[in-house]
């Protein structure tokens, strides 16, 4: 089984398994697979970062990022010899981000190691158009209905939802929001689900709702506007808000949903728990003015700004603990990893 993982392992990262003489899958690793984010991927910088516990700050990262240390992940575990735990969590992580890529990689990977996906998590495989058989698909209609629409068939999606989801698989709010938003064009059933649901429930529908439309690469006017109005309705709760910035932020869609931030700008003080990952948030996406605004709530705020903007040495400077380390680590790697900046960066992250 080594054998055969390492094979398929070496693929997934763009080069061949020692010993072997087949050559990488032109699509392996990343889309154009690149030698040195291969080298950043074995990096000890990589390596020291995960050992310091920077995960929170690591699964922060951009796809293509959160690919790299998605693998370097896996690597680590199957020297520790226990990759099944690390093989789910990466598929789990690259669904987050919908990197359709790397779920296929992490399956070819499960699969080629005999490693059995729970029925929850082997819904994945429609996403990638590897079809269950009925009489799994039957148990599950709405995460099936998601997963379809998720891999570029909302048409098929849709035709699914409408034959096989029945009343009571509808009871499930979360889900038949997922599915129905992941769908496309359904939006005044979305919004009825999430108006018949309790008030204290209507945040975090309307927050899935958002991310669904992220992940599917959706309009986000309409969902944008119930989260900011479900925002409105409960401030106390507006910390799960972020996970919408967080989400267009990592697709690149950050600009999308400035009206959210500045939304929840308006809603917090010095004291408020959510006052720096907002701040942090707006210095990352470039938002000025939600920068300005909250900059007088944080006391450490120039600081965090030179760790998002100042060029890496400077930033490296500014940096206080591992975890400031590696944010800095994935502004590097998201500017390609200039290798004169490399050893800095190994230094910062090792010391």
């Amino acid at each position: 089984m080594r054998i055969v993982f390492a094979l398929v392992f070496a693929a997934a990262c763009g080069k061949s398994a020692p010993g072997s003489d087949q050559p990488p899958r032109a699509d392996a690793g990343v889309r154009k697979p690149d030698p040195k984010l291969a080298e950043v991927r074995d990096s000890r910088a990589l390596d020291c970062l995960l050992a310091a516990g920077t995960d929170d700050v690591l699964d922060d990262a951009p796809p293509l990022v959160a690919r790299l240390v998605g693998l370097a992940r896996i690597e680590r575990a199957r020297k520790a010899g226990a990759v099944g735990p690390a093989l789910v969590a990466a598929l789990h992580a690259f669904a987050d981000t919908n990197d359709l890529e790397g779920m296929r990689q992490t399956i070819e990977m499960l699969d080629a190691a005999k490693l059995a996906l729970t029925p929850a998590d082997a819904v994945y495989r429609e996403r990638l158009h590897q079809p269950l058989p009925d009489a799994e698909r039957t148990q599950r209609p709405l995460q099936i209905v998601r997963e379809l629409a998720l891999g570029g068939d909302a048409a098929t999606a849709g035709g699914y939802y409408d034959k096989a989801v029945k009343p009571e698989h509808q009871r499930d709010d979360r889900a038949n929001v997922e599915a129905l938003a992941s769908i496309g064009g359904r939006d005044k059933l979305v919004r009825a689900v999430i108006l018949k649901s309790p008030p204290e429930a209507r945040l975090d529908l309307a927050v899935t709702w958002a991310l669904t439309a992220i992940a599917a690469r959706r309009a986000l006017d309409v969902p944008l506007a119930v989260v900011i109005e479900s925002v409105k309705l409960t401030p106390a709760r507006s910390a799960s808000a972020l996970a919408v910035l967080r989400s267009a932020r990592r697709a690149s869609r950050a600009s999308d949903v400035t009206a959210l931030r500045r939304a929840l700008v308006a809603t917090v003080d010095a004291k408020s728990p959510i006052v720096t990952a907002l701040y942090e948030d707006a210095v990352a996406t470039g938002d000025r003015k939600s920068q300005d605004d909250l900059a007088k709530l944080v006391p450490d705020a120039d600081r965090l700004a030179k760790l998002q903007q100042a060029p890496i040495p400077d930033a490296l400077a500014a940096a206080k603990d591992k975890h400031d380390v590696a944010r800095v680590w994935i502004r590097w790697v998201s500017a390609g990893a200039d290798a004169a900046t490399g050893k800095t960066i190994e230094t910062a992250a090792c010391r």
